[in-house]
């Protein structure tokens, strides 16, 4: 887990803070006993050459999330304050498959997300993995909110990246699933719940 993702964060709704944090919500106790075997990344984290934990995401010019976070904090003068969240604890999951041989297939990217954006993620993990072929990107896209625009870009950029399957999730939403589905066929698996999937 990522060093910066213990911070009380608030999603909005038509512009009001809402009541309920949506962050993390273990109490003290829970997240002392937790931290104990918990590894704190903040760059890159190898767990193997084959499997990588991205660390912090890079932003991407011209990029911008779908949704604001805010995160409260309490200023050393006692004051409460409201910072917007900039997902620096937002993290993903690479992992390079592999032949009998040993010889690489390429890569899978595991998202959960993508508050950053979906592109974003896909960059990252191509400078992580350079050269190596997107054999499948599963990832929540956060394109729930976002207007036909930014869901044509972001499946046309999708498209270019020539990704062999593309499982979009939860928070992509069920208009740029249906977009994704129609772009790609059946390069696009919509995922439901109790299926399994193997690659």
């Amino acid at each position: 887990i990522h060093k910066d993702a213990f911070e009380e964060a608030y999603g909005t709704e038509n512009g009001d803070l809402d009541s309920e944090p949506c962050s993390i919500l273990w109490d003290g106790i829970i997240k002392q006993n937790i931290l104990k075997r918990s590894v704190l990344t903040d760059g890159l984290c190898k767990i193997s050459e084959d499997i990588v934990i991205s660390g912090t995401i890079p932003n991407v010019e011209g990029i911008e999330e779908t949704e604001k976070f805010y995160i409260k904090k309490i200023s050393p003068e006692g004051k409460l304050e409201l910072l917007e969240d900039e997902m620096k604890h937002e993290q993903f999951l690479i992992i390079r498959d592999k032949d009998k041989e040993g010889n690489s297939k390429g890569i899978y990217v595991f998202s959960g997300c993508s508050h950053k954006g979906v592109i974003p993620v896909i960059q990252y993990a191509k400078q992580i993995f350079p050269g190596e072929t997107l054999l499948g990107l599963i990832a929540g896209m956060h394109l729930y909110s976002a207007d036909k625009a930014v869901r044509e870009r972001v499946v046309n950029e999708i498209l270019k990246e020539k990704i062999e399957m593309v499982m979009p999730v939860h928070c992509t939403g069920i208009k740029a699933i249906c977009d994704l589905k129609a772009a790609m066929g059946e390069r696009c698996i919509v995922a439901t719940a109790g299926d399994s999937y193997e690659f």
